[in-house]
């Protein structure tokens, strides 16, 4: 559940917002992970494909990458809640 005042007052702390966003991290990554070793052992006899040519729209994506971390960054730095 997010810490957010709109309701109520609350007692944020940055350890707090750390760890949950930590443990959230962690189980995106191994949810990532095990699709990953899933779909390889269905689709692919349990091995590596091997790499192939990029697409357009594989390049695409890889340079659009730090433009959505800027963008996450800054929507984080200048959030501002409901009340005021």
């Amino acid at each position: 559940m997010p810490t957010m005042p709109e309701t109520k007052d609350n007692d944020f702390t940055w350890k707090d917002f750390q760890s949950r966003n930590t443990q959230r991290a962690g189980g995106c990554a191994r949810h990532f992970v095990n699709r990953a070793l899933v779909l390889t052992n269905k689709y692919f006899d349990g091995k590596v494909p091997p790499q192939v040519e990029l697409t357009d729209a594989d390049r695409e994506t890889l340079e659009e990458i730090p433009r959505l971390k800027e963008a996450v960054e800054y929507n984080l730095d200048n959030f501002r809640s409901a009340r005021p």
